[in-house]
């Protein structure tokens, strides 16, 4: 195709490069021009094919060819909008790293208009640029992650979801099979937006992690994470479904042979969560043995209807429900019409400690509960709710009713609250859907790190903030009380917006946070960190490796990266820039 074809396929290709959505030319300007010299596509395309095509045409096998179009050069890292004269484009034609030298016939006034026509392509940058920005006052930091969210590509073109962009707040659905609630087939299931970082502790001793940031981490498939040496990382991960719901980030920490769970009140977490209470939710089962012939099968775990949330939200259904309070049945089709993270849909909190957290998130019911409470049989329970006089039983009972509305000793309520679930189910031709993952709240080291999300619909634009503590004494946890100070942190992100895949996220070059001018992302004081004025602070747009390039620390080391010997030393910015030879980022 010639670079000056108009591509009309632009929905199939914009969703498989993952790149927002432009107009047929691949940029803001449609049509010729009212002269040779106006910044448009043809414009362009014809002082590129004068300057450029007997080295670079479509069989020349180069990395660049003149047949490109916009969004290709963009992905590509040739094209760089926010940036123009760093543009790859416009630094080879003027002989930087060029094996061509300088190109004569690429002109001052092709330089000017190639130039012009590159910052008008804003609408083509791709949706994987994560801007991030930093704030802090006299006790906390918050980090501020803005991203474009890709089109979604899982589970694949045959899926009503495809192409779509939306606020992935689901991580898998559970659906009945003819049986029991189970999972949806490996290879459907949903996957839901994350963004994470990782701190290098004052002192820290992960050798690498300035120069690769969080590439010393990569590992293979879901393996443990890797080290260069012994050292610790502290890790901040935010989960769409699995914790921001609540308001929270997973903190936890990862050294060089695995993930560091949770440093506080293991014992008492365990019961409740996922051995360790490592983290903030955990994933249900269905029931069996409930001697309750209606309920076995079903989801231990539903929404609570008629239950008022916090801001008056009503929760409408004991299954998933679709924007309109319809039961949802097809998640490919009906996901997508959400784009309120607020509404917590995704996440069911199955036990609150109010003690700990005065705002009651609890959405869910425990099913498990009414069918004790309606037949007295404890076989579905687990081991540490079957003591009907042990402290635990007491403390669940006497919360489930509570939370229910039901009194354990009244077993016609709980019998008639058990035939309205099954009900919603019938009616929706026992296709509804429910949620797999159930969230715990507990007093606990995860509740460090807090957070906020919004979505912005017609930007397609996730603003996560995630706030902690300068200070704190846990033992994984980096200590950010020197940033006022002056003190500069090493950090790396990691962007889980593709929707290929749980393993598949892209990772960015290591940064430094501070204050002063050496930072890459400058730390900006604040009165209150909890009402920043984000619009006054100026964030950096990061550069990310492209998740076709995902690599990992073992091939980074290897003699097949042209940058193994530097892995341990130099920056990974002193190499991949987008001005520079190793085009494998965002521009």
């Amino acid at each position: 195709m010639h670079l000056t074809t108009r591509l009309v396929r632009l929905a199939a290709i914009g969703a498989g490069l993952g790149i927002a959505a432009c107009t047929p030319d691949k940029d803001p300007f449609t049509g010729p021009g009212n002269g040779a010299n106006d910044p448009v596509f043809a414009n362009v395309s014809a002082s590129l094919q004068a300057a450029c095509a007997t080295c670079h045409g479509a069989s020349s096998g180069r990395s660049y060819l003149v047949t490109m179009d916009s969004v290709t050069l963009v992905a590509s890292g040739f094209l760089n909008p926010a940036n123009p004269a760093t543009s790859l484009l416009l630094t080879k034609a003027r002989g930087v790293s060029h094996g061509g030298g300088n190109v004569a016939a690429f002109t001052s006034r092709d330089s000017a208009l190639t130039a012009a026509w590159i910052a008008g392509l804003v609408s083509v940058v791709p949706a994987s640029a994560v801007s991030v920005a930093v704030a802090y006052d006299a006790a906390a930091v918050a980090f501020r992650f803005t991203w474009r969210s890709r089109p979604k590509d899982f589970p694949g073109s045959g899926f009503a979801n495809f192409g779509q962009r939306y606020p992935m707040v689901f991580h898998d659905v559970m659906r009945h099979n003819g049986t029991v609630f189970a999972r949806l087939a490996s290879g459907t299931r949903l996957e839901e937006d994350r963004v994470s970082m990782m701190i290098q502790p004052v002192g820290g001793a992960a050798t690498g992690f300035g120069a690769a940031g969080c590439y010393t981490a990569c590992h293979s498939g879901m393996a443990s994470h890797r080290l260069l040496n012994p050292g610790v990382l502290d890790h901040w991960h935010w989960r769409g479904a699995r914790s921001g719901p609540m308001g929270y980030a997973e903190d936890a920490a990862l050294n060089q042979v695995e993930r560091i769970r949770d440093a506080t009140n293991i014992v008492a977490a365990s019961k409740w969560t996922r051995s360790g209470g490592d983290r903030l939710r955990e994933n249900q089962l269905p029931l069996v043995g409930t001697g309750h012939a209606t309920a076995e099968g079903m989801p231990r775990f539903v929404f609570n209807r008629g239950k008022t949330m916090p801001g008056g939200f009503v929760v409408p259904r004991y299954f998933l429900w679709t924007a309109t309070g319809a039961t949802m049945t097809d998640p490919y089709l009906e996901v997508q019409a959400f784009v309120d993270p607020s509404v917590n849909r995704s996440l069911i909190v199955a036990y609150q400690d109010l003690a700990f957290d005065a705002t009651d998130k609890v959405n869910g019911l425990d099913v498990g509960y009414l069918v004790w409470v309606a037949n007295g049989s404890v076989a579905h329970l687990p081991a540490h709710l079957q003591d009907l006089v042990g402290v635990d039983h007491i403390a669940w009972r006497n919360y489930w009713a509570a939370q229910s509305g039901v009194p354990f000793t009244d077993a016609a309520a709980a019998t008639a609250r058990i035939a309205e679930i099954i009900t919603e189910w019938n009616a929706s031709t026992q296709l509804a859907l429910v949620p797999r993952s159930i969230g715990f709240i507990y007093n606990s080291d995860q509740h460090d790190v807090s957070s906020s999300a919004s979505w912005d619909p017609v930007t397609n634009e996730w603003r996560v903030v995630l706030y902690r503590q300068l200070y704190s004494a846990s033992v994984n946890d980096a200590n950010l009380a020197a940033l006022p100070s002056g003190f500069t942190f090493e950090v790396g992100f990691a962007m889980h917006d593709i929707g290929s895949g749980s393993e598949t996220h892209q990772i960015s070059l290591p940064y430094r946070v501070g204050t002063t001018s050496e930072a890459d992302i400058r730390a900006v004081e604040v009165s209150n960190v909890r009402a920043t004025n984000w619009g006054t602070i100026t964030p950096l747009r990061t550069n990310f490796v492209r998740d076709e390039y995902r690599q990992t620390l073992d091939w980074l080391l290897s003699s097949a990266h042209a940058g193994a010997a530097g892995v341990n030393g130099a920056r990974c910015q002193s190499c991949h820039t987008a001005g520079g030879t190793a085009r494998i980022l965002n521009p």
